[in-house]
């Protein structure tokens, strides 16, 4: 009876680390193209003038993060879009709440608020604002799933940011943009 048991479990525990590690959909989409042109922020966003325009990657488990940065020194904004490809979608689930940057920002600032969000193609979607003493966001992070891929977008401003506005015009070119990258 024992002997069942712990055979009935480690063929459960090897079913979830399978479906865990499975590869999964895409494998053929190079990362490197879900990092959103400039044209895309230029279109979307025509009042920042990309000065400084970076690409670079970060080693992490499972394969590198594509990393992507403008500046624009006029309106002191700085924008940086992060790409990660997990194993499959359940991978990226699990990372997406493992990773989720908003317990690391209320640990660090006094003054947080989060949003999950609803947008059209994207699994999951938040919206974390860490406030200026003035009550509007010093820094945003948007942190998106797409089925195995997580995206960060994260813009700065020392004068403070609002959600709405230039935010909001930039998170909905990722996600024109995105969209047809990922059918």
């Amino acid at each position: 009876m024992l002997v069942a048991i712990a055979g009935a479990l480690v063929i459960v525990v090897s079913l979830g680390v399978g479906v865990l590690f499975w590869p999964g959909a895409r494998d053929d989409l190079d990362v490197e193209q879900l990092l959103v042109p400039d044209a895309v922020w230029l279109e979307v966003a025509p009042e920042v003038e990309i000065q400084k325009n970076e690409r670079f990657d970060l080693p992490k488990d499972g394969g590198p993060i594509k990393i992507r940065r403008w500046t624009d020194s006029k309106t002191e904004t700085a924008v940086r879009q992060e790409v990660f490809r997990s194993r499959n979608g359940n991978s990226a689930r699990l990372r997406y709440y493992v990773e989720d940057p908003e317990p690391t920002y209320r640990g660090k600032f006094p003054s947080v608020t989060a949003t999950d969000l609803s947008l059209s193609t994207a699994d999951s979607a938040k919206s974390v604002c860490v406030h200026t003493e003035a009550a509007d966001c010093w820094m945003i992070e948007y942190w998106l799933r797409y089925d195995r891929f997580l995206v960060k977008l994260i813009l700065l401003r020392d004068d403070g940011l609002s959600e709405r506005g230039l935010p909001a015009s930039l998170l909905s070119g990722v996600e024109k943009y995105m969209s047809p990258q990922l059918d």
